[in-house]
């Protein structure tokens, strides 16, 4: 897959791409390293951030408000700090079918039904999902 360019946003941060579940497919890690040892001597402090379904590790934990985010004061307390993104978002790979135009697409991704066959909704007992979406119980 083609990777996009992930810009470094602080001048320790490294990036490493990690093979996912999905054949062909990469997942994208930022590190900050951290910036003092740990107060007690032992295996290194390390936090594993991973992000939610909004936004990717750039615009969640490192993103800075007045200059200053929470993966900093993490790596200040002496944690090593990584943030994934999830396939899609961010520096990792996309799905596949995130390249094709969204009216070429026509499986419910909550059901995997094929939206254009009507006979499909009448399948069983549904109740409501998020935003209001119908899917199987």
């Amino acid at each position: 897959m083609l990777h996009q360019h992930q810009p470094a946003l602080d001048p320790r941060e490294s990036h490493h791409r990690i093979a996912g579940p999905i054949d062909g497919l990469s997942l994208f890690l930022r590190h900050l390293p951290a910036t003092r040892a740990p107060s007690k001597p032992g295996a290194p402090r390390v936090v594993l951030y991973v992000h939610g379904g909004t936004f990717p590790s750039a615009l969640s934990i490192a993103h800075r408000f007045d200059g200053r985010s929470w993966r900093d004061g993490l790596a200040d307390a002496g944690y090593d700090v990584w943030g994934l993104d999830f396939y899609g978002f961010g520096g990792s790979d996309r799905y596949p079918e995130m390249a094709e135009p969204a009216e070429d697409r026509h499986q419910d991704a909550l059901t995997g039904r094929d939206q254009r066959d009507e006979n499909s909704l009448d399948a069983g007992p549904r109740r409501a999902g998020p935003a209001g979406r119908q899917h199987d119980r």
